[in-house]
């Protein structure tokens, strides 16, 4: 193992989270190494683990950390690691009652951004600390206040559609 690198078992372990064939094929499991960026490598960057420890942690138990990233996968606007830039392509071309919307990683760890069209222009805004933790309740406050409206498709849809057939937004929890 490289120095900033560990294992996405090394992980599981550390959390005292029951990691083998079984469920390593769960859904969890599946938003788990989204949300490292790890699908395929099984290779977990310092970056990937602050970013999850900083937006989600801290945490009591090991399969808290799973319940929180697969809560917040399943979020509709919630489009995981993306440069302003790509979230600027997302949403130019949006068309929707009200303003379209996006939320994503923060380009600076342990922070997200919400990016939305009003009057033609593409804004960025980090989204307040203590929000953080309810992103939920924020995105839907926001909707409602500012008339925040459509988002461009999650990129994680496809782990729900067998599923839950992704479920409507009122139903989330995604509460610290």
């Amino acid at each position: 193992m490289r120095y900033g690198q560990s294992s996405f078992q090394f992980f599981c372990d550390k959390f005292n989270i029951e990691c083998n064939e079984t469920t390593q094929d769960t859904i969890e499991f599946q938003c788990l190494k989204h949300m490292f960026g790890c699908l395929h490598s099984g290779i977990i960057t310092e970056e990937a683990y602050d970013r999850l420890i900083k937006c989600i942690g801290p945490f009591i138990e090991g399969g808290e950390v799973i319940d929180q990233v697969r809560a917040l996968l399943e979020m509709p606007w919630f489009m995981g690691v993306l440069s302003a830039s790509e979230a600027d392509s997302a949403i130019e071309h949006l068309d929707c009652e009200g303003k379209p919307f996006l939320v994503r990683f923060s380009s600076s760890t342990g922070d997200y951004s919400l990016t939305f069209k009003t009057k033609g222009k593409i804004l960025h805004s980090r989204v307040p600390p203590m929000a953080k933790y309810n992103l939920h309740q924020y995105v839907s406050l926001l909707k409602l206040k500012k008339k925040f409206g459509d988002s461009p498709p999650s990129p994680f849809l496809y782990l729900f559609e067998d599923t839950q057939k992704f479920r409507s937004c009122h139903s989330y929890k995604f509460i610290r």
